[in-house]
Formats: structure tokens, C-alpha cells, sequence
């Protein structure tokens, strides 16, 4: 883990103390339209491109599936158990997997008004990739597995229950576990790894868990509202499957703001020294 000032580092976990800086980012994204080749009648066709692409569903990717849950299984486990040494793999897998998140949920190639590009969501998961390479280069997260306080375990059901995520409703039949949907759906997605990532804490990337975690609680929140319109069994079950989304997402964004960049040092530096004392 590298403890070395970092300009752009300082700079970017500054910037994501600011209340401004996520009102101005957020408002930024959503007034950006969707993309299409085939023009769509303004402000009315702007909802229905979105059913469109989101509408399409990721049942295309259904023989993919399995692997990607696999690897997902695979890789927490080596974190739990190697700890830094898997601490380059982590971030670039997660940057592959949310590349492939986005062009599997921001992009439709021939929708209603032909290629439909959700720039909304094109930006945010492009965002996050972005992050997820640049931890890659910079590795200031300690990836290192301890043992926490049991309170702190609540997250472990829910991402859970968000790996499971039926495309069933309330179908929760164990093969799921290897074969929902969820492997291509962030919102299913990064509970999980948000889950993993705040047993890292206070010791991970600080502006990366704001970020992300910000834009899942946004994203969690947009799925309640769809929830609400859309009623009945569906949405019940549609609301229920997103809390792991939003309950992890703000708890792992409350955990980040919480702790500055010098409290990270000082604490990583007492470790440090706990450790060089243990083995002495």
C-alpha cells in the first residue's frame, strides 16, 4: 500500500469532502440526454429510451453468467485469504467487470431509435472503471483481511442476497447463485464489492469508496422511485432487491467521509508499527 503524498490523490480526496462537489456532479450527469442515432421527441422520449436500453435486460449474457460468478467467488476469496497479494488483481478485475457492466447496461445497439446510449449511466460506470485502474496504479488500499467487530458483519446477508438476485421474483432457488443476472447488473454488483471493500477500512482508497458509493446510493434511490410507480408484486420485489444497493452503498459513503487523509496515514503508520513490534 503506498502512503506517499500524492498530488492528484490530495487533490481528489479534497474535493471529495464537498458537499458541492456531489450536487454539481451528480446535476451535471442528469441533465445529459441519452444518445441515440434516430432522433427522439424531447423531453417526453427521454423516459423511454431509457426503458428501452434498461429494458432489454442482460438475459443475452445468460451462458456467461456462471463464469463471472465464479470469478467473482474466487477473487473475494483470494482476498480474504491472500490479502495484499492479490492487491493488483483486485482493481484491475474490477475495472474489466465495470467496463463490461457498462456496455452491457448503458448500451443498446439496435433499440427502438437504433443505437441507445445511456449517457447517464455511460459516465457513472466509466467513472468507476476509471477509479478501479488508477487504484491499480497508485494501490492505496491495504487489501489485507482482519477480523472485525460482529456489528460490523450486517453487510455480508445483503450482498449476499444482492449475488443471489433472482430474475425470478422471489424465486431464490439456490442455482441462482451461480446463474441470475446479477454478475452484469451494478446494482447488484457493487453492494457485493462495497461489502468486501469496508472490511478494508479505514484503509482504502478514499475518494474511489466516496465516488462509488455515492453513485450507488443515487442509483439505488432511482430504482425505489421506479419501484413505487411500477406497483404490485414486481415492484415490491424490485425494491426489496435494491436495499443491499442503497443500505451498503451509504454506509460505505458515510465510512469515507468520515475519516480524513491524515487520520488514514497516522492509522496505517500505527499498524505499521504494531506489526515491525509483533515480529520483533
Amino acid at each position: 500500500m503506498n502512503n506517499e503524498p500524492d498530488g492528484f490523490y490530495a487533490t481528489l480526496e479534497r474535493l471529495t469532502r464537498k458537499w458541492w462537489f456531489y450536487l454539481l456532479g451528480g446535476y451535471v450527469v442528469f441533465v445529459i440526454p441519452p444518445y441515440t442515432s434516430v432522433p427522439y421527441a424531447m423531453p417526453e422520449g427521454w423516459n423511454e429510451v431509457i426503458m428501452d436500453v434498461l429494458g432489454q435486460g442482460l438475459s443475452g449474457y445468460a451462458a456467461f453468467q456462471p463464469f463471472i460468478h465464479v470469478a467473482v467467488i474466487l477473487l473475494i476469496v483470494s482476498m480474504v485469504v491472500l490479502g495484499n497479494r492479490v492487491g493488483r488483481l483486485f482493481p484491475v478485475f474490477l475495472c474489466a467487470h465495470y467496463v463490461v457492466i457498462n456496455l452491457a447496461q448503458s448500451v443498446r445497439i439496435e433499440g427502438k431509435y437504433g443505437l441507445e446510449i445511456l449517457s447517464c449511466n455511460l459516465i457513472w460506470f466509466l467513472a468507476i472503471a476509471v477509479l478501479w485502474a488508477w487504484e491499480a496504479a497508485v494501490r492505496k488500499t491495504d487489501f489485507t483481511f482482519c477480523r472485525q467487530p460482529l456489528w460490523k458483519y450486517w453487510v455480508v446477508p445483503l450482498a449476499i442476497l444482492a449475488f443471489w438476485a433472482p430474475s425470478q421474483p422471489w424465486n431464490f432457488r439456490p442455482i441462482y447463485l451461480l446463474t441470475s443476472d446479477a454478475g452484469l447488473a451494478f446494482c447488484m454488483m457493487t453492494p457485493v464489492y462495497l461489502a468486501v471493500l469496508s472490511f478494508t477500512y479505514p484503509y482504502f482508497n478514499l475518494p474511489l469508496i466516496r465516488i462509488m458509493s455515492f453513485i450507488g446510493v443515487i442509483i439505488a434511490l432511482c430504482n425505489f422511485a421506479f419501484a413505487l410507480s411500477a406497483g404490485g408484486n414486481y415492484g415490491l420485489y424490485h425494491a426489496v432487491i435494491h436495499v443491499p444497493l442503497f443500505a451498503i452503498s451509504l454506509y460505505c459513503f458515510v465510512l469515507a467521509l468520515r475519516i480524513s487523509r491524515k487520520m488514514t496515514i497516522s492509522l496505517k503508520e500505527e499498524q505499521d508499527a504494531s506489526r515491525d513490534i509483533n515480529r520483533g
